[in-house]
Formats: structure tokens, C-alpha cells, sequence
């Protein structure tokens, strides 16, 4: 009975205007009502009475992490902890908050910190866990997130953040497990959900039917309850006005969806379509900057709850909404089950399983006829692509083959470990003993770890490829990414979860890749790229012909030696980097 209170601390402070303990009670009371503004506001009064009060520090800092305000509540969990420096929990929130604020090392000390004071505080290993997770350490945040459930056997996000750890390192199985008990803890736990439906695409043990029963049951368990029972939109409709698009994402920054759509808002037509960008991105950059230029509203909305979301969205008009981010982290479907757009749309990895999404951006090579049934929402086929290329301007040039230099034939995956599976590396096994001189590189978060290093040697050697042939390498910056390229020949893609992205930049710096075409759509990506370029000689249909048309390339000097010197400029050329035309097919479809 939060009005209630709020009446009582008034009432108390009229008495007593004096006594920094109402007040704080006041701010907590307000924080409850989600009024951050006067919670802070009373906050800093109890303060100014009484600045050595270390909870009312302490709630400070809360209210201010939770407005986003990550400077200033470092400085208040600061204070708190001059005041009181044995306290463990003020600890972990000072590393949640500098974790958010970008100095990840800063919050593996604070963390260290809470765990010297307070050696069985789950919370503080999952949170350590989950740092030392985005920077690689995969083995030590596992050992982190184990050490929590010890402890907290029904910690349902440390079962969370336990999948995610195992599934970069590729044990699909055990993170599929994890991500299940997170869900029997908690049934309402959306973004577990999520992250369960995205790691199924990485095992071939779930075909298109099985993905979509799960999208379906993420839908009747957390979409459906909240749809309105009536919809009406007061949208204007005269024809002759610009449509209001709103594109809802946590990734216009260096993210494969800002690289696919970066392209498309530059090339609006600014006379029939007025862009608004509902962007949740933690960590901007200078791509980010570029989505802020070429959209006409910006707003930052990471922080809003989806009812607010919506009603933010009616308020704006906006004609058609577009989720750009399907069952990837951070998404917002629950605000699409909320209708707050006449028309949504979804362009993401897979069917959203929402009944209330209305369209799912494809095309025809990642689904052909037949698979419209594996969808919530009817199928809107592109007649290309259904993404766009842009290159970025630092690229490095294409350099020469390196077969040429070496004498032998590099074969080369820069794609995330969790499409590495066993089986994958089996194959690629079978195609380096076809060519006894061959080798193969990979990279890519996690093989900077020595025990996820090891896991892969192993992989590689209980099939028969010794270790020197492997070489493993370590996630690094972007740039340093694509000039790895110089010393490929041959991209393998991996399967069931192919290539998106990363087929493209390694098209992009000269390399070919062999695809396995599934039957998915993640299991298309490459399928789509690399037939939007003309390459379908690459694209496959068994194991034996991926095997097969591997093997004979790499014995085709002549012909890797041609690609490279021509791929760049067939991709600039092909579909697939025409932004232009894929703006007016998008617009075109959706209309």
C-alpha cells in the first residue's frame, strides 16, 4: 500500500522535518513506486542532514544504478564503503555497476573484494563468473558459476549464466541442460527462455519442427498472457503521409545487426518513411553514432519497461514496428505481444513463436517452399537477400594467396565455438586427411582459454589430426580479425548453425566458403549469401559433397587464386551489397 506510506512519511516529516531516517524511508518508498527521480531527491535531503548514514549512501547508489546515472552511484557505493569498508554486498553492487559502466577489470577486483569478506556469497561468484565469461575465461567463470549453485543449489540465473558459459565453449548438451533447470526454478523467466530456443539452433538434434514447438511454448507461456484482449490503433491514415517505422534493437553498434542494417537506413526514402530507432545499447561506439545520424528520432529506451515501451510506441504513431533482434539477449518481444503497432515485424534468426507478430522478413533460399509451416508469422520473401553487406571502411586490402607462400592449403572458421560442435570437427577431419599437407585456423572468443584450447586439440586428435595442424586463436579486435584472413584459403562454414556475418567478411577479404546447407534458417545463411553472389558451385546438400567440394578446391590452385583477386569486387556488385535495392525490396514487400 505504497500511497499509503507515502502519506505517512509526509505526515511523519511535517512533525519532524528534521530526521534523515523519514526521509530515507521516503525514497524507499518512492524507488518501490518507481519514481526514481524523487527517490533520489529524498535520498540526498537524508544527507544533507546526515551525510555519515551509510544505508541511506547505499540506497542512493541504487536508485542512481538503476536511473543509469553509473558514475555517480560508484561514487555513493564509494562513500558507503569509507563508511563501512567490510561491507560484501556494496562490494558486488560497485561491480555491477562498473561492469556496466565499461571497466571490466575494475568489477572482477570489486567482486574479488566481496568474496574476500564473505567467502559464500553466490551472487558475487555468478556475478565474477559472468565477467570473466565475456572476456574469454570460459573455464574460470564455469568454475565461478559451479561455485555458486554449490552454494545456492536454486539460483536460477547462475543455471542461466552456466549455459551461456557452456555453450560458448561448446558443450550444446550440458548448456541446454542448464538453461532447462534455470527454467523449472523459475517458469517465468523470459530471457532464459530465449537463450534455451537460441542454443537448441546449435545442435543438430532439433530439427525446424522441434524449434518451432519450443517457439510456440515460449509464446502460450509468455506471449499470449500478455496480448490485450482488444486492439485499437489511432494511427492517421491518409495515404499521402510518410509511414512511421520503428525499429527496436539493443545492437546498432559493431554487431551483425548493425553491419546488416546500418546500409538500409541510409538508404530510406526520407519523402515516404519517418525512422525511429528504440535503442537499448549498453555499450555504443562509433557505429552506433552513424544509426543516431540517419535515423530521424532516437530514443533510448534500455532502461524502459515494455508496458512503458508500448505505450511510448502508440503515443509515437508508428505504422510498422520492427524487432531486429528475434531470441538473441536483450530482446524486447514481450513489448510486440503487447500490440503496440498495427503492424509487426519481425527480421531475426528464426520464427519469434509470438501470435502476435504479423511478418517474418526471408527470402526464398532460407526458406523454400514447404517451410512456412515452421512459422508464427506469414513469410515475407525478399527476392535477393534477406540481409544487406556493409563492409566496414577499415578492412585491409585482399592480399595474396597464401597457398602460394606456404606450399600448402590453409582452411580456416573465425565462427563462435558453439557451432563448433564434435561433429563438425569430425568432417572437417575427413577434408584435412584428404590433403595430407592441409591445415586449419581457428578463432574466436574462447580459445585464448587453455582449457577450451585443449577441449578443441583433443577434438581434433581423437580424429586423427595432430596438433600441429590445428592452430587456435584467441578472440581479438575486429579489425585484427578480418587481416587474419591473409593467411586462409578456404573458409569451412560449420553446420547446423551456419555462417552469417562471418561468411561475408570472409568473402569480403577474398577467401571462399563451403557451405552445408541445412534444414533450418539459420541452417541457410550461407545458403542465401553465397547464391546472392553467384557461388552456388560452394553450396551443398550431404556431408559427402561438403567433403568432396572442399577438397577439390583446395587442389584447385588456379581457381582459389582467381577468387581472391575477384570476390571483393563480385560482392560489391551482387545483391548482397546493394543497399539501394534491398531498401526498396524491403519496402516494397512490406507494403
Amino acid at each position: 500500500k505504497l500511497d499509503q506510506a507515502i502519506a505517512a512519511f509526509e505526515r511523519a516529516l511535517v512533525l519532524n522535518p528534521d530526521a534523515p531516517e523519514i526521509h530515507n524511508d521516503l525514497g524507499v518508498v518512492r524507488e518501490a513506486q518507481g519514481k526514481l527521480d524523487q527517490a533520489i531527491e529524498a535520498f540526498e535531503h537524508a544527507l544533507a542532514l546526515n551525510p555519515e548514514l551509510a544505508v541511506i549512501h547505499h540506497n542512493l547508489g541504487n536508485a542512481l544504478q538503476a536511473q543509469g546515472k553509473l558514475d555517480q552511484a560508484i561514487a555513493a557505493y564509494r562513500r558507503v564503503l569509507v563508511l563501512m569498508p567490510e561491507d560484501a554486498e556494496v562490494y558486488n553492487k560497485l561491480g555491477k555497476a562498473l561492469y556496466e559502466l565499461g571497466k571490466p577489470a575494475e568489477a572482477v577486483a570489486a567482486y574479488q573484494q566481496a568474496l574476500a569478506l564473505s567467502p559464500e556469497f553466490a551472487e558475487a561468484y555468478d556475478n565474477l563468473g559472468w565477467v570473466l565469461q565475456e572476456h574469454g575465461e570460459l573455464d574460470s567463470a564455469i568454475s565461478c558459476h559451479r561455485r555458486a549453485l554449490a552454494l545456492l543449489p536454486d539460483y536460477a540465473e547462475a543455471h542461466n549464466k552456466l549455459g551461456l558459459a557452456l555453450k560458448d565453449q561448446g558443450y550444446l548438451d550440458a548448456a541446454i541442460a542448464a538453461f532447462q533447470q534455470a527454467l523449472a526454478l523459475e517458469p517465468g523467466f523470459v530471457s532464459v527462455h530465449s537463450n534455451l530456443f537460441l542454443c537448441m539452433h546449435y545442435s543438430s538434434a532439433f530439427d525446424a519442427a522441434a524449434l518451432f514447438s519450443e517457439a510456440r511454448r515460449f509464446n502460450a507461456r509468455h506471449g499470449r498472457p500478455l496480448m490485450p484482449t482488444s486492439v485499437h490503433h489511432e494511427n492517421d491514415r491518409s495515404p499521402e503521409r510518410r509511414l512511421r517505422i520503428g525499429y527496436v534493437s539493443g545492437s546498432f553498434r559493431r554487431h551483425p545487426i548493425g553491419y546488416f542494417f546500418l546500409p538500409v537506413f541510409g538508404a530510406h526514402d526520407e519523402s515516404a518513411f519517418e525512422i525511429f530507432c528504440y535503442a537499448g545499447v549498453k555499450n555504443p561506439d562509433e557505429m552506433t553514432e552513424r544509426f543516431i545520424a540517419n535515423a530521424d528520432h532516437w530514443l533510448d529506451v534500455g532502461r524502459s519497461t515494455d508496458e512503458d515501451l508500448a505505450r511510448q510506441i502508440r503515443s509515437d504513431g508508428i505504422d510498422i514496428l520492427v524487432d531486429l533482434s528475434g531470441h538473441q539477449g536483450g530482446n524486447r518481444l514481450l513489448l510486440f505481444a503487447r500490440e503496440p503497432a498495427p503492424v509487426k515485424v519481425s527480421r531475426s534468426y528464426d520464427t519469434t513463436g509470438l501470435d502476435a507478430m504479423d511478418y517474418f522478413l526471408s527470402d526464398r533460399f532460407h526458406t523454400p517452399d514447404g517451410t512456412d509451416r515452421y512459422f508464427s508469422e506469414q513469410l515475407v520473401r525478399l527476392p535477393n537477400g534477406y540481409v544487406c553487406y556493409a563492409p566496414p571502411d577499415y578492412a585491409p586490402p585482399v592480399g595474396r594467396l597464401p597457398a602460394n607462400e606456404q606450399g600448402y592449403v590453409t582452411f580456416g572458421c573465425f565462427n563462435g565455438l558453439a557451432k563448433i560442435t564434435p561433429e563438425v570437427v569430425e568432417v572437417w577431419a575427413q577434408i584435412l586427411k584428404s590433403l595430407s599437407c592441409s591445415r586449419i585456423k581457428l578463432q574466436t572468443l574462447g580459445l585464448g582459454d587453455d582449457a577450451t584450447r585443449e577441449r578443441y586439440l583433443s577434438l581434433f586428435r581423437s580424429n586423427g589430426i595432430e596438433d600441429d595442424r590445428v592452430d587456435l586463436g584467441a578472440k581479438v579486435p575486429h579489425k585484427a580479425l578480418l587481416a587474419a584472413y591473409a593467411a586462409i584459403d578456404i573458409a569451412l562454414d560449420p553446420f547446423p548453425y551456419t555462417g552469417g556475418l562471418t561468411t561475408c567478411e570472409a568473402l569480403w577479404m577474398g577467401v571462399p566458403v563451403v557451405t552445408l546447407s541445412g534444414h533450418t534458417f539459420v541452417g541457410r545463411h550461407s545458403t542465401s549469401h553465397l547464391s546472392n553472389v553467384g557461388l552456388t558451385e560452394f553450396v551443398t546438400e550431404t556431408i559427402e559433397d561438403y567433403i568432396a567440394v572442399a577438397s577439390a578446391l583446395a587442389q584447385d590452385i588456379e581457381r582459389l587464386s582467381e577468387l581472391r583477386h575477384s570476390l571483393r569486387e563480385r560482392m560489391m556488385a551482387s545483391p548482397l551489397c546493394d543497399a539501394k535495392r534491398y531498401t526498396r525490396d524491403q519496402a516494397v514487400s512490406v507494403k
